[in-house]
This record gives C-alpha cells, sequence and structure tokens, in this order.
C-alpha cells in the first residue's frame, strides 16, 4: 500500500523515459549528418522512423507498463482499493485493546530476541514491530476462532524460519510452541511457492506453471540477497596465503557450507560452467540511478524490459550485452522473464582464491 503511488509513478513515467531514451538515437543520427556533411532532409526519414517506430512500440506493448490508472484518478477514484475494499470486508480485526502496552511488550521481545521480528530491529520502531503485531493478532484471531493457522510469506529471516545448512526447514519451532500454548492450535509457515504448489495440487485451484515459477524465481532472488550479504561479511584475501592446502579446503567447505552456497546452486539449464545462483541486476544506488544505467533490454523473445525509475542496471549497457552474449544473463526458461545474473559456484570459490 506504501508502494503504490511509486508503482504507478514508474508506469506513467515510461513513456517518456522511453521517448528519452529515442533523443539519444537522435543525437546518433546528427553525428552521421555532421560526419557525412549532409542536409537535413537527408536523414529526416530516419529521424522520422525512429520516432514512428518508438510510438508503435509504446501502442503495441502499452499492457507491459499502463495499469489504467494515474496518480490523481488513484487518489479520488482507485478501482484497486475498491477490489481490496471487497475482497478485505468483514475479515480485517480489530486494534489492539492497549496498543501502547502491546508496543512495550513487542520492544522486550526484540531486545530479547525472541521470533518473530528480532531480525527487523534496526528498522524504525513502527516497521521494527509489525512482525510482531501480526503474529500477536494472528494468536488472538487463532484463539478466539478456535482455527488452525497458516501464514504464506516469503519472509525467510531467522526470525520466523528454522534452517539447517542454509536450508529452510520450517518455522521456527519457538512459534510453534508459543501457538499451541496460548491458543491450542497448530501453526504452520510456507513461502509463495509452495503455498500456490500446493493450492493446485490439493485445492485444484486455477494456478499456471509459469505463476508457480515466477513465484519460485522471486524467492530464489530473495534468498540471494540474504546470501549476497552473508558473502560479504566473509573475506579471508588477507591470510589465506597463510594456510596448508589441507587448512585451504577445510576453511572452503566451512565458508560454503555456512552459507549455504554448495546446496542453494543449481544447474537447470545444465550449463557446462556448473551450478549457479541468481543474482539481481539492479541496484538502488545513486551512480546506477543515473541515465547511463536506465536502458531498455530486449529478451529473447522480444520482450523489453526497463529497470524501476528507483533502480537501475548494476552495469552499463555494453557490458550488459557482454554478458548476455556470454549466456550470464537468464531471461526464464522460455526466455521472456526479466533478467537476472547467472552467478556460477566457481565464480564465488575464486573470491577466496582456493
Amino acid at each position: 500500500m506504501r508502494q503504490r503511488a511509486i508503482v504507478i509513478k514508474a508506469g506513467t513515467a515510461f513513456p517518456a523515459r522511453f521517448r528519452e531514451a529515442a533523443k539519444k538515437l537522435h543525437g546518433e543520427v546528427q553525428s552521421l549528418q555532421e560526419h557525412r556533411r549532409l542536409q537535413g532532409e537527408d536523414v529526416r526519414g530516419i529521424r522520422d522512423a525512429i520516432d514512428a517506430a518508438v510510438e508503435d512500440i509504446l501502442r503495441r506493448h502499452a499492457d507491459l507498463y499502463d495499469f489504467g490508472v494515474s496518480l490523481e484518478s488513484s487518489i479520488e477514484n482507485d478501482d484497486l482499493f475498491k477490489e481490496i475494499d471487497q475482497i478485505t470486508a468483514g475479515k480485517v480485526g480489530p486494534p489492539f485493546a492497549k496498543p501502547g502496552e502491546m508496543a512495550k511488550i513487542g520492544n522486550q521481545r526484540l531486545k530479547d530476541e525472541v521470533p518473530p521480528g528480532y531480525a527487523d530491529r534496526e528498522k524504525n520502531s513502527d516497521k521494527a514491530l509489525g512482525d510482531f503485531f501480526l503474529w500477536e493478532q494472528t494468536i488472538i484471531e487463532a484463539r478466539e476462532r478456535k482455527i488452525q493457522v497458516l501464514i504464506v510469506s516469503n519472509d525467510g529471516k531467522e526470525d520466523w524460519i528454522r534452517k539447517e545448512d542454509g536450508r529452510a526447514r520450517g518455522p521456527r519451532p519457538e512459534l510453534v510452541d508459543e501457538m499451541l500454548d496460548r491458543t491450542g492450535q497448530p501453526f504452520h509457515l510456507v513461502n509463495v511457492k509452495t503455498f500456490l504448489t500446493h493450492a493446485k495440487a490439493h485445492l485444484h485451484a486455477q494456478v499456471s506453471d509459469s505463476t508457480i515459477e515466477e513465484a519460485e524465481s522471486v524467492q530464489k532472488q530473495t534468498d540471494q540477497a540474504s546470501t549476497d550479504s552473508l558473502l560479504e561479511v566473509v573475506t579471508l584475501e588477507s591470510m589465506i596465503h597463510l594456510l596448508s592446502e589441507p587448512e585451504r579446503a577445510a576453511v572452503k567447505e566451512l565458508i560454503l557450507e555456512t552459507v549455504g552456497q554448495s546446496r542453494a546452486y543449481r544447474n537447470s539449464d545444465d550449463d557446462p560452467r556448473g551450478p549457479w545462483i541468481f543474482a539481481d541486476l539492479t541496484s538502488g544506488s545513486e551512480r546506477a540511478q543515473g541515465a547511463d544505467f536506465q536502458y531498455p533490454v530486449t529478451s529473447p523473445s522480444g520482450r523489453v524490459f526497463m529497470p524501476s525509475p528507483q533502480r537501475g542496471w548494476k552495469v552499463l549497457q555494453e557490458r550488459f550485452l557482454e554478458m548476455d552474449t556470454q549466456g550470464r544473463i537468464y531471461w526464464g526458461k522460455n526466455g521472456d522473464r526479466r533478467p537476472v545474473l547467472k552467478k556460477f559456484l566457481p565464480d564465488v570459490e575464486a573470491r577466496f582464491y582456493f
């Protein structure tokens, strides 16, 4: 809900950004004109063709960026909010009777690292308590309505998920115990991909394979973001040359097991370079938001993708095309998904001079 205006703005701004990108092609035409000492009418046809192509692309592919809503209409008459109101009608519980007291309990749980929510303790107070509030109100509903509880979430942090060897093994036992002790009801937690898979198999829900594949892709990128942050902490370059070969092998195994690398990597497309994982190709840094990092990329199937206004591609377009030629960009099984970087296990190992 907080990001809706940003998403709408990104969609409505896309045509203008696309036309702005086309101006660079006009600049190339101007260079051609000057280089060949041509007259304006000699290259006018090229400019007209560029503009016509841009407008044709925007018209034929409007479904990719046009949500059919403007910022103005979303404030006064947002159809999506109306639909949300219908879906949630009669399903929103009351606020806490004593919100201040609940905030104190939540803050104490954060300090004591009682799950869930303590992994968010570095956020501001409102956001840091969000997971605890959700959990506490779920307990209230489960107790009063005497119903079993299933939470569907892609949150893979340690304050929700129990992990062994870097792999998720279900909800934290403390959460299962607390739910049972306070409500007498069982509790389970699954991610979106698992929920959709089981809903299709056991509830006969109409869920397409592509939807499940996309949910899996999002989950892998979420997991990878967590793994990358751990990798940045583990730096042995300053001491690795002091180790013997057996010690290097032992440290290598320890690192890869600690961050879950050896089990997280897969090779779904039989790449000869070995196992790999998804890595985000966009960045929210100030550098990545520059014009040089805001360019369109085209998938093998012909779909055009742009980064969001708040994030740009991590590399310049020339480098992106080079990586794509090298087969380091993954466009999905059918070549029509938003691109991600293939990060190979040998590349990670090389960072530690093994």
